[in-house]
């Protein structure tokens, strides 16, 4: 540890006698202004910062450098300080008045030959310990003036860690522990980290005394036996002493745990001598070789304090010169450079060195001249071929050398960096850029191309889907016209069989057409979607309605969970919506067996954006259900969870995969949750605007503020319609059993009842004349088979078909409240339109090239007042039309879009234009074809 001391106190004496200490010091002295050479107070002030840092990068524990003046009234006259891994040099308004200090009166009593260190103590700021908290001791060295008083020092803040880490380490490998204590008896370091630096802390029992119960100090070569933090040790120590006026020092302790050595002594005596022995040799050897690498520092320190590192580590060449250009000093790297050593290349020219190629010379004596006069900095490239060998490419930079004492150009430095590489890589470079940009501009025209190729054959593609589409739905719709045709004949239950049968095949490959196309328009980017104000609940409710035969037909309900549904006026495409729903009802209708099929539809704004609506729904069975595994491949086409499924159930596969590919294009996703033999939630969700038309008026929601009596069978449908009545503010009452029933109804004399047919009509019918059944709307739930009726329909009584959904509850109410409409003249004027309508006749153009498709739509339109006229393309359909005599014997054409000739596209606009004859061009006519629909026909 004095080896250490003794290392600082070399580097604090080196400090103190620089140029820059001894020139600020004379400056202060003399108003500011140093009487040898003119240089002012600020400018030593400039050059000692710069020299502190440049001492502080260079020795990484120093962690702070000050000067401190007893002119300033013992204020910092520079300070420089580590701080956050940087070196900052503190600005003059925060420098410390450091008066008041110990080591400040500690230090103005030092003698010359007197050096100062501190006690090893938490560093503190502003009388604050520092945090994070790290130790340091100071080194400071006086500075006297002519009259040797006590002017001033020099003072360093060490960071201690260092120190201490290495003794501790030192210490560990040999078995040892290390215990530091200051003066007062406090410990630095200890074998338990929380007796560290006690007398900063605030610990007053950290103290040798307290802690080993007044033991005394183990030094001047004495063994003590001791007791430490509940274990017992053998100690030895030393007394480093930090003062020669003050009574400071350190006692460095080693401490030998008793386990260690009873552990060794019982088993081999001998052994453990000769352990203790090889333990000392380790210390001594550690002790050699530190003081070794101390040595190392010292002499560091000094080659470092000629600032001859910074130069000789340089990868240029750095050279100084005089005026003439005789060179002065030169680093290994010039030597590396010119090949040429430094004692053959002080006293030679430089130019002579560069050896720059003939001509017009840029580095010559003449520039060298003006840098030196000018004290001004230039760089120049020159180009040299050194003794014959390759031509090399320089950056020369000249910049002028001024001593520290004196104002004069001593010599000039020139950096020199040989920049041959890089001038040929620039070469490179631009050569592969030129090569790159030809490139670039051959695969551009390959692009686009290629661009061109496959806009054309997309478009290729777009057109036969158009044209298959066409074709394949044209003997479908004969086939199932024709069907509908059959079914109107006289025919056996057997044959009427036969034809339904027919029909589910068609509308199975309806489906099946329907998703290929779709598929295949999806693949090629040219399903595009259609946005459209409309009613969200609505169009919900419409694919209910639809979906809940299919369902009855296998025994399950369908129902709707719409309570959540808080915004109804959208802009969407409500099409692709009822598509996806019609996909994941189907799926959920095919893969269940019996149960409940829940439809969740709810609608949330976006908080930043209140006009973008999120439209959420779920599709809730208890079907068969999907593994994890067969989940991961569920929304690609053509794929089914397993091979079986398409065998019991049937399907392409294709449903799903087009149903994420339109949730995608409506900007949502779609998602599944499933256990096997648990069921399936299939859950998707759109982005959607909403419809703030002031044209709109909402409808008032049903049963506001009314009692609401409900009787149904089914407990979930039940319990969906008590939550949606709920939902409009009513007050509802539910009820299980018919006795319930009359109760409840004779005593809380509802508003509404809504009840179930089955539930009532086999039951006594005399409640039906209890007096509150006059003063209420009775809602009678009737399914689509049942044939008995509990009460025929009266201005008390509405029946609704099963299954009934909240878009038909506000219709029902709406119309209710709508009573403006005389009811006798409506019947009048029905009965006039029914007199009227048999002697009524219209007639209809159907253009159709296809003979079935027009069998078709005769024979559908025949049980109407219509006369049908046909029609094989276009240019038909416009002879035909210049023969109308007047523009109200023709008042409706049906026209397809394909068809030889003339299609129904070019019919339709000679017919707009007025090329056909007496008719009304500006009419609308119907295009019967997938391509100009875009939803298929």
């Amino acid at each position: 540890m004095s080896d250490v001391f003794n290392v600082y106190k070399n580097k604090v004496l080196f400090l103190q006698s620089t140029a820059s200490v001894n020139g600020i010091s004379r400056s202060l002295q003399h108003n500011d202004i140093d009487p040898i050479d003119g240089t002012t107070t600020a400018q030593w002030k400039k050059r000692l910062q710069d020299m502190f840092t440049a001492f502080i990068q260079t020795n990484p524990e120093v962690r702070q450098l000050r000067f401190i003046s007893r002119l300033n009234n013992g204020h910092e006259v520079v300070r420089v300080e580590r701080r956050n891994d940087k070196i900052v040099v503190v600005p003059e308004g925060l420098l410390q008045d450091k008066s008041d200090t110990e080591y400040y009166s500690a230090i103005a009593k030092l003698t010359p030959n007197e050096l100062y260190i501190s006690d090893i103590t938490l560093n503190r700021e502003y009388g604050v310990i520092e945090t994070p908290v790290w130790p340091t001791f100071r080194v400071a060295k006086s500075i006297f003036d002519d009259q040797d008083t006590f002017f001033g020092f020099v003072i360093v803040n060490i960071d201690a860690n260092i120190l201490l880490e290495q003794l501790q380490r030192d210490f560990k490998h040999s078995l040892f522990e290390l215990a530091i204590l200051n003066s007062n008896g406090y410990f630095i370091s200890a074998p338990n980290p929380a007796l560290h630096f006690g007398f900063d802390l605030n610990i007053p029992n950290s103290t040798w005394q307290l802690q080993t119960a007044n033991t005394p100090l183990p030094i001047l070569g004495h063994i003590e036996e001791v007791r430490l933090d509940k274990q017992d040790y053998w100690s030895i120590g030393e007394t480093v002493f930090l003062s020669t006026q003050e009574d400071r020092q350190l006692t460095v302790i080693g401490l030998f745990p008793k386990k260690a050595v009873a552990a060794l002594w019982e088993p081999q005596r001998n052994a453990m001598m000769l352990l203790m022995f090889v333990v000392f040799a380790i210390i001594v050897a550690i002790i050699l070789i530190y003081q070794k690498y101390v040595s190392k520092l010292i002499e560091l320190h000094d080659n470092q304090s000629l600032y001859q590192a910074i130069i000789a580590g340089s990868p240029d060449a750095i050279i100084s010169v005089d005026r003439q250009g005789y060179i002065l000093t030169w680093n290994e790297s010039a030597t590396f450079l010119f090949g040429i050593a430094q004692a053959q290349a002080v006293n030679t020219n430089l130019l002579d060195v560069m050896n720059e190629n003939d001509g017009a010379k840029v580095l010559n004596s003449q520039l060298i001249a003006t840098v030196f006069d000018k004290k001004e900095h230039t760089l120049v490239t020159i180009e040299s071929s050194h003794h014959g060998a390759e031509t090399k490419v320089f950056t020369v930079s000249l910049s002028p050398v001024i001593a520290i004492n004196s104002t004069n150009i001593t010599s000039i430095s020139a950096i020199i960096r040989d920049v041959t590489d890089s001038r040929r890589s620039e070469q490179k470079i631009l050569q592969m850029n030129e090569s790159l940009e030809q490139q670039v501009i051959a695969r551009t025209q390959e692009l686009e191309a290629a661009t061109a190729e496959a806009i054309s054959a997309n478009k290729l593609k777009s057109e036969f889907v158009a044209n298959i589409s066409h074709e394949i739905r044209t003997p479908l719709n004969g086939i199932g016209g024709m069907v509908e045709l059959l079914k109107r004949e006289y025919l056996s239950d057997k044959q009427l069989s036969y034809l339904s049968m027919a029909k589910n095949s068609i509308a199975t490959l309806t489906v099946l057409i329907n998703d290929l196309l779709d598929l295949s328009k999806i693949e090629s980017g040219n399903l595009q979607v259609e946005l459209e104000p409309f009613d969200l609940l609505d169009n919900v409710c419409g694919v209910i309605s639809m979906m809940s035969l299919r369902a009855e037909e296998k025994g399950l309900i369908l129902l709707l969970d719409s309570v959540e549904l808080k915004h109804r006026k959208l802009i969407c495409d409500p099409y692709r919506i009822k598509q996806i729903l019609v996909n994941l009802i189907g799926n959920a209708i095919k893969f269940s067996a019996k149960g409940h099929i829940i439809v969740k539809v709810s609608t949330r704004a976006y908080d930043e954006r209140p006009d973008n609506i999120n439209v959420e729904f779920s599709i809730i069975d208890n079907g068969i259900g999907i593994t994890k595994e067969q989940q991961k491949k569920l929304f690609s086409p053509f794929t089914q969870a397993n091979g079986s499924i398409t065998r019991d159930f049937g399907g392409t596969g294709l449903g799903l995969s087009i149903s994420k590919q339109l949730v995608t294009l409506l900007g949502g996703d779609i998602g599944v949750k499933s256990e096997f033999g648990q069921g399936s939630t299939f859950t998707f969700n759109i982005c959607a605007n909403h419809n703030r038309d002031i044209n709109i008026t909402p409808a008032a929601p049903p049963f506001a503020e009314q009692s609401v009596l409900i009787f149904i069978a089914d407990e979930p449908t039940a319990h969906l319609m008590q939550k949606q009545c709920q939902t409009w503010s009513a007050n509802v009452t539910l009820v299980r059993e018919f006795s319930q029933f009359v109760s409840v109804m004779t005593q809380s004399k509802p508003d509404v009842i809504i009840a179930e047919n089955h539930l009532i009509v086999a039951e006594d019918t005399h409640w039906l004349q209890h007096s509150s059944i006059a003063n209420c709307l009775l809602l009678l739930l009737i399914g689509r088979d049942e044939v008995d009726i509990a009460l025929l329909e009266s201005a008390s009584c509405e029946h609704l078909i099963k299954p009934v959904l909240p878009i038909h509850l506000i219709e029902l109410c709406s119309k209710r409240l709508n009573n403006s409409v005389n009811i006798a003249e409506q019947t009048n004027y029905g009965s006039a339109m029914s007199k009227a309508f048999p002697d009524k006749k219209y007639s209809v153009l159907v253009v159709d090239d296809n003979q079935i498709n027009r069998i078709v739509a005769q024979g559908l339109l025949e049980e109407l007042p219509v006369e049908v006229y046909t029609a094989n393309n276009g240019r038909e359909a416009i002879a035909f039309l210049k023969n109308v005599q007047h523009k109200n014997d023709l008042h409706l054409v049906l026209m397809d879009g394909q068809m030889p000739v003339l299609d129904g596209y070019k019919a339709t606009e000679f017919i707009r234009q007025g090329q056909a004859g007496g008719v009304d061009g500006k009419r609308d006519y119907y295009c019967n074809d997938s391509r100009y629909h875009g939803r298929g026909s």
